[in-house]
């Protein structure tokens, strides 16, 4: 096992709100529900950080990535929710151009992951059970940012790059 060139120095939770839909009923034999019947959306908005107290640092990102989800229209789905999660990622072991690329897409990915466990978490004690996001992937929040992810003159400057659907 090696250290990653990407680190993920800090993360906090921003939203939680999961509510268990009226009269849903699970499907038999099937640990977790299908997203087919829901609506799930992303929202990332990706910049530049700095440290407390310390000056901006080229390497240092900000990611907050936002979902929501809730059934689609005349669907059952067992819970509505909106959750977001914010984090401090340092890449300064990634290759420095297309450093920004790398830490968005992977950075988001590892946020994603601690968010999918929590949802499980919470909705495992819950009334209409547990509940683990789909797998996803982010790659396209690279190619909907282009080369020009953020101008690295504004510290902790955000910029909404993209949407992912499951």
């Amino acid at each position: 096992m090696n250290k990653s060139p990407l680190q993920l120095e800090h993360y906090t939770l921003s939203e939680v709100s999961i509510k268990p839909s009226d009269g849903y009923v699970a499907a038999q034999g099937v640990p977790y529900p299908s997203f087919d019947n829901a609506d799930f959306n992303s929202a990332v908005e990706f910049g530049p950080a700095s440290r407390e107290g310390a000056a901006e640092h080229a390497s240092l990102w900000g990611i907050r990535l936002n979902l929501s989800c809730q059934a689609k229209e005349g669907k059952q789905f067992p819970y509505r929710f909106a959750v977001g999660i914010s984090g401090i990622l340092d890449g300064s072991g990634l290759p420095q151009d297309n450093r920004s690329n790398l830490v968005l897409v992977n950075g988001t990915s590892l946020l994603y992951g601690a968010l999918r466990d929590e949802v499980l978490r919470l909705t495992s004690r819950m009334e209409n059970g547990a509940l683990m996001l789909p797998t996803v992937q982010f790659a396209k929040l690279a190619e909907d940012a282009g080369q020009e992810v953020i101008p690295q003159t504004k510290p902790a400057a955000k910029k909404r790059v993209g949407k992912a659907k499951a």
